[in-house]
């Protein structure tokens, strides 16, 4: 099957993830969804303060939450995972340059769909989408299939999501280039790999993307401006030990 092929079935998977959300949703809404995923969980609808309407919460933690759409997610990133460590293998057996590989091929394409599938929606329908869906759906297989180690295998549904949050950044950067966004940050990481061991294994893991892993510092849009700059100063540190 062909990237273009590749790419056109994961969009067509991707675009019923549009179609599953509520009509309406405040930024508010997404805002306490995203921060409860960021911190790698998601709120129990009975722990919600009942003065107030959290209708539009409970719909989308229902949604969030129900298995066969986190299966389809994961299984997307098992895909994409698969398909960049074939044709990136493939590629380093050829001595071909890494601009000519699928992890730059198929990314590229989907960034195209993904894009298309965005313009698509309604101006409304998108104002309410903050953040979009996508980058909570990917953040959730994520977390639920990393192993919390600081290196992640290629191939696997972990990487994947990765990968696709890595897609999300470029759609975000080809549309927004003099600005950023934290849509991608995933702080939870901070919770499960300490800051010095995810800079030592940085430090041994060379070079940072290989056909075998990659390591989460590979993903610098996963971090903070602040958290970025503690790595830099802790790296130095290690550095000159």
């Amino acid at each position: 099957m062909s990237n273009q092929e590749v790419a056109n079935t994961i969009a067509t998977a991707l675009g019923l993830f549009y179609e599953l959300l509520p009509k309406e949703s405040s930024s508010a809404t997404w805002q306490s969804l995203a921060h409860h995923i960021n911190s790698g969980r998601i709120l129990p609808s009975s722990t919600l303060d009942s003065d107030k309407d959290h209708t539009g919460l409970v719909q989308l933690l229902e949604i969030f939450s129900y298995e066969p759409y986190i299966s389809l997610c994961a299984q997307i990133c098992k895909v994409v995972a698969l398909r960049t460590q074939v044709e990136d293998i493939t590629a380093k057996f050829r001595q071909e340059s890494p601009e000519s590989t699928a992890h730059g091929a198929i990314i590229s394409l989907l960034i195209d769909r993904v894009t298309r599938i965005a313009r698509s929606q309604s101006a409304a329908k998108q104002e309410s989408w903050i953040p979009w869906p996508y980058p909570l759906w990917f953040k959730k297989a994520f977390l639920k299939h990393w192993d919390g180690k600081a290196v992640v295998k290629r191939g696997t549904i972990a990487c994947g999501a990765l990968e696709l949050l890595e897609m999300q950044q470029g759609i975000w950067d080809r549309s927004n280039p003099d600005k950023t966004s934290d849509a991608n940050i995933l702080p939870y990481i901070y919770k499960r790999v300490d800051a010095a061991e995810l800079l030592r294994s940085w430090m041994k893991h060379d070079p940072p993307v290989t056909t075998k892993s990659r390591h989460l510092l590979s993903f610098p849009f996963l971090y903070s401006d602040g958290q970025m700059l503690m790595n830099f100063r802790m790296l130095n540190h290690l550095r000159m030990r």
